[in-house]
C-alpha cells in the first residue's frame, strides 16, 4: 500500500484526530533521529549527504528480518538492468510485512523522520510506494565475488539500507558501503567532453531529475521500462579513469549488525565493494514516487 502524505480523509474531526496521531508518532522518531543520527556531508551538495543511525535494529530484529525471505509472500526477483554489473540475490518482501509489522513500521517511520530532519522531500510527494527487499551477498566457490557497481536507485526519494550480518563475528568481510563524494567539476575532468552521455545520472533518453520533477499521477501508468522501469546505473560504462577517481573520492562505511544508512537514492550514487568472504545480508527499503518502477 502506498504511504500518503496529504490529508485525504473525509470529515474535519476525523482528519484532525488522525493527523494528531501521525504527528505524535513522527515526533517520537524525529527526536530519536535528532539524538542518535550522524550526518556525513557531501563535499558539494546537501542533498547528497548520508545519514547513519548506529544500531537502529537489535540482534533479534535482524534475525527476524533475515527470515523474511522464507515467509509466505516473499519471492526472488531479477529486475536489475542488464548493463548494471552486480552479483547478489534479491527477495521482494512487501507481502510479508504483517509477519514483522512492528519492525516494518519502525523502519518506515524512521525513514520519514530522517527525511523530516534532513531533506524534507516526502512532504512534496502525494504518496510514495515502499519497495522492500532482502538482499544477500554470499561468497560461493568458483563464482565472482558478490558486489554491485556504482548506480542510483531510480525514483527513490529516500533509500534505507540496514545491515543484518555481524562483521565483528566475522560473518563477512569486505562489502563496504560507498557513496560519491566528488564534485561535478572533478567528474567532468575525467569524462569525455565530446560524449553527451557523460552525465552519471543520465540514461539514453531522460535525466532522472527531469523524471522526478514530473507529476507522478500523470506518469504512474506510463513508465517506459527501457528508460527507467528497471534499476539501472545509466546505461554507460565507466572508464578506468572514472572508476579510479571514484575509489579515491567517496565516503566509505563499514556497517555492523543493526546499523542503518539513509540517503537520497535517486540522486546519490552508491556501490558495494566486493564481499571477500562469508555472507552479507541487508534490508533495503526505497520510498518510490512510482509504483513498480523496476
Amino acid at each position: 500500500m502506498p504511504r500518503k502524505y496529504k490529508n485525504r480523509h473525509r470529515g474535519k474531526k476525523k482528519s484532525t484526530e488522525i493527523n494528531k496521531v501521525i504527528k505524535k508518532k513522527l515526533s517520537k522518531y524525529t527526536n530519536y533521529v535528532n539524538k542518535n543520527s550522524i550526518f556525513h556531508k557531501h563535499v558539494e551538495k546537501l542533498e547528497l549527504g548520508v545519514v547513519i543511525l548506529p544500531q537502529l535494529f537489535d540482534g533479534i530484529e535482524c534475525k527476524i528480518i533475515e527470515s523474511t525471505c522464507k515467509m509466505q509472500g516473499a519471492h526472488i526477483i531479477n529486475d536489475r538492468h542488464d548493463d548494471l554489473n552486480f552479483n547478489h540475490q534479491v527477495w521482494r518482501i512487501e507481502k510479508t510485512q504483517n509477519e514483522w509489522k512492528e519492525i516494518y513500521d519502525k523502519a518506515i517511520s524512521t525513514m520519514e523522520a530522517v527525511d523530516t530532519v534532513y531533506w524534507k522531500q516526502l512532504q512534496n510527494a502525494n504518496h510514495v510506494h515502499p519497495e522492500v527487499e532482502f538482499i544477500k551477498y554470499q561468497v560461493q566457490k568458483n563464482a565472482p565475488l558478490p558486489s554491485i557497481e556504482p548506480h542510483v536507485d531510480n525514483a527513490s526519494v529516500i533509500t534505507m539500507v540496514a545491515m543484518l550480518s555481524d562483521r565483528s563475528k566475522n560473518e563477512y568481510d569486505g562489502g563496504i558501503s560507498c557513496f560519491e563524494n566528488y564534485t561535478q567539476k572533478e567528474m567532468s575532468s575525467v569524462a569525455n567532453p565530446n560524449n553527451n552521455k557523460n552525465n552519471i545520472r543520465r540514461n539514453n533518453n531522460n535525466n532522472i531529475n527531469d523524471i522526478l520533477n514530473n507529476d507522478d499521477d500523470n506518469h504512474n501508468n506510463e513508465l517506459n521500462k527501457d528508460d527507467y522501469g528497471k534499476r539501472e546505473k545509466n546505461k554507460i560504462k565507466f572508464s578506468i579513469e572514472e572508476l579510479n577517481m571514484k575509489s579515491k573520492k567517496c565516503r566509505e562505511y563499514k556497517l555492523n549488525i543493526g546499523d542503518a544508512v539513509f540517503f537520497r537514492g535517486e540522486l546519490c550514487e552508491h556501490w558495494i565493494t566486493p564481499v571477500s568472504s562469508g555472507k552479507r545480508c541487508i534490508l533495503q527499503i526505497e520510498l518510490c514516487k512510482y509504483k513498480n518502477h523496476h
